[in-house]
């Protein structure tokens, strides 16, 4: 670019600050969490670093229902060389993991984001040998205590569906927690690639509560001497349906002495009672963690 065609704004920047601005080039992100967000980090050895730690600008393009979209300025020479990760969501909340190099954002037709045909495919395997950096304290204490106490938690509740030969179904916006039951270690890297260790945290932490709520569902379901659940005739076998915020029973159990129960997890009577509050101004409780019915209880 010559001299003559920069914007009036940047001539007044020293010869140093603009050549490295038009050196530069611009990324961008949609903090969307699981659900449609778009992350980048860079790789320093086996340490995966937040993009912005390589920018020298970064602004907020807009903000939506959804979740801000911002834009980094990023110097080239910094990430040359280096392997850029994008850690993508579907609005469904469906991964896709890439890895591509500076060139892919140079040659891209589209401005923030890199060319789809240089991107390479980034399977969970290559992640769990690797490492986000982490700045705040509280985020490794509770790492810590997640791979102590929740693996062990995970292993009952499928050790548990094994024998008791049912299926755990997460409907709705509950993917994470499902990726978590399966691998803990996948479930960790769905919230790890966010944007901040506070938005990590909130992740992590509504991942761990439905878990805990399930190893309590599995307790209760001992201690009544559970000895199978009923089956939907359209499904191969019983399912505990684990959905949020619904009048529906998660299942019904049979007990060795014949006793029914029905089981709800986070329900609420109606769909939208949960936002009973925004016409208080005051906060209402109106869904329970658990509920265990005598009998067969219908909504």
């Amino acid at each position: 670019m010559r001299y003559a065609d920069v914007p009036e704004s940047r001539r007044a920047m020293s010869p140093r600050r603009l050549a490295v601005r038009l050196m530069s080039i611009v990324i961008q992100e949609e903090w969307r969490g699981n659900r449609g967000g778009r992350y980048y980090y860079v790789r320093e050895e086996v340490i995966l670093k937040r993009i912005d730690k390589y920018a020298i600008s970064e602004k907020k393009v807009y903000e939506s229902r959804r979740g801000p979209m911002y834009e980094y300025l990023v110097p080239v020479q910094s990430i040359r060389g280096k392997e850029i990760y994008e850690f993508g969501f579907s609005n469904s909340g469906y991964p896709f993991f890439h890895k591509c190099s500076v060139e892919a954002f140079l040659r891209s037709k589209y401005p923030g984001i890199p060319g789809h045909t240089l991107l390479q495919t980034v399977r969970s395997e290559e992640l769990m040998n690797l490492e986000f950096e982490i700045e705040d304290p509280k985020l490794l204490k509770f790492m810590r205590n997640i791979k102590e106490f929740y693996i062990s938690i995970v292993n009952e509740i499928k050790d548990y569906s094994s024998v008791m030969d049912f299926k755990i179904f997460f409907p709705g916006h509950a993917e994470a927690t499902s990726t978590f039951l399966g691998s803990v270690d996948e479930g960790i890297i769905r919230c790890m690639v966010l944007q901040s260790d506070q938005a990590r945290m909130r992740c992590l932490g509504k991942l761990v509560s439905w878990i805990y709520q399930l190893w309590v569902i599995v307790l209760i379901s001992k201690a009544l001497m559970v000895e199978g659940f009923f089956k939907h005739e359209h499904r191969t076998k019983p399912t505990w349906w684990i959905e949020q915020g619904k009048p529906n029973p998660a299942f019904v159990a049979r007990s060795r002495n014949n006793n029914y129960y029905t089981f709800f997890f986070e329900p609420q009577i109606h769909e939208m009672a949960h936002l009973a509050g925004a016409f208080t101004k005051t906060r209402i409780h109106v869904r329970p963690d658990i509920i265990v019915a005598r009998g067969i209880t219908a909504p």
